[in-house]
């Protein structure tokens, strides 16, 4: 019986099957009840908007092991709804009028032996600029579930190592061009830049990388009307300049694809972080990660594996009101895995629940392939 192991079992209280049912409908059921307080705020403030998009776009060849299958040209239906938040205290917090909004989308990958069809829900922060003008500009950062209906099978499917799990995250960022036809129509035109994984839940999981370029039109049912609030400098509005965020993380994984345990993921972290504009600040850091999953892997081989890594980061912060989006370039001090490279990324959304406290996703990737997609608690000093 082997020991020293840090297991996380399921309970199958029926089985596998309406397990992993319930498991779809708990993600969905989250990512919708996270955006109703957004949609439940007074539409004739903050009008209703719907979209209707087409997308076009080809899948990034990223790896050697999936670029045969990588020459394809992805096209993608959008419906959108969303509020524009049109309150000074929206305007004063980027001096923009920002958008907060779902869409569901229809991907076709343009191989349907191999890739299959995928059916998406996304919430999302986008803030405007010219918002009162005919042409205006705005970019979009999103996260959200992906339904996938051909996933990688070693005897069906081998050649589908994108992904593996029929349920995986989507993230989105764009930047549109939009046109108002008349008060209440508008044309938009974007780029956008999806990335489809697991975030290391289940192997293979190369994750699919697709840009694609969209055309559509809105409908705003009623005409939102911007009022010229005054700037705010930005040196007024951060005069929290200086903070030290903490946080604890973590999330569970599989050692091996043909099997119902899983390992936990944990760790711990430290960033440093400097307003340096409106919507910017700089960050620097430390995390340290146990892969509990690494540790089985290892043992099951026979090997004595560390499992433990140490790295330090550097990037940068979007910072919309409680929002902020996070990039970031980390290198490792101490790996685990000594084959990858000695630098890695990490992207992630953070919302300020009070003064101190917030919650998080984050994603921790090896050039375009997901280790893993953690949720964290983190709590903020401030220094002025």
């Amino acid at each position: 019986m082997k020991t020293n192991k840090f297991v996380i079992s399921v309970d199958v209280f029926c089985c596998a099957k309406n397990l992993n049912l319930m498991k779809r409908i708990f993600f969905l059921l989250f990512f919708v009840g996270f955006l109703f307080p957004l949609f439940a705020q007074n539409s004739a403030t903050n009008p209703l908007t719907i979209g209707l998009r087409l997308h076009r776009g080809y899948i990034i060849p990223h790896s050697d092991s999936i670029a045969s299958i990588s020459y394809s040209n992805p096209y993608q239906i959008e419906l959108d709804a969303s509020l524009h938040l049109t309150n000074q205290r929206a305007y004063q917090s980027c001096n923009c009028f920002p958008r907060v909004g779902m869409s569901l989308f229809y991907t076709n990958f343009d191989n349907r032996a191999i890739l299959g069809n995928a059916y998406s829900l996304l919430s999302y922060i986008e803030p405007y600029f010219r918002a009162g003008k005919k042409l205006n500009f705005s970019f979009r950062f999103g996260i959200g579930l992906s339904y996938l209906n051909n996933v990688y099978d070693p005897e069906k499917n081998p050649l589908n190592l994108f992904y593996s799990s029929p349920i995986s995250f989507l993230l989105m960022a764009n930047l549109s061009a939009n046109y108002k036809i008349t008060p209440k129509v508008g044309l938009r035109l974007a780029g956008n830049y999806n990335h489809i994984s697991n975030g290391g839940l289940q192997n293979p999981n190369k994750g699919i990388n697709y840009p694609t370029l969209s055309l559509g039109m809105d409908y705003t049912f009623q005409t939102p009307h911007f009022q010229q609030y005054n700037s705010v400098n930005w040196r007024e509005l951060h005069q929290k300049k200086l903070t030290w965020d903490f946080a604890v993380f973590g999330m569970a994984k599989k050692a091996f694809r043909n099997e119902t345990n899983r390992y936990a993921v944990i760790g711990i972290s430290t960033q440093l972080s400097r307003v340096v504009g409106r919507l910017n600040a700089l960050t620097a850091g430390v995390e340290y990660v146990a892969d509990f999953s690494h540790k089985e892997s290892g043992l099951r081989q026979g090997k004595n594996i560390d499992f433990q890594s140490v790295g330090i980061l550097l990037g940068h912060n979007f910072l919309l009101g409680k929002f902020s989006f996070s990039q970031a370039m980390g290198i490792y001090l101490l790996s685990y895995q000594p084959d990858l490279d000695a630098v890695y990324q990490r992207y992630g959304i953070n919302y300020q629940l009070s003064g101190k406290i917030g919650v998080g996703f984050n994603m921790k990737v090896h050039r375009n392939v997901a280790d893993f997609l953690d949720f964290r608690l983190i709590y903020t000093l401030v220094k002025r």
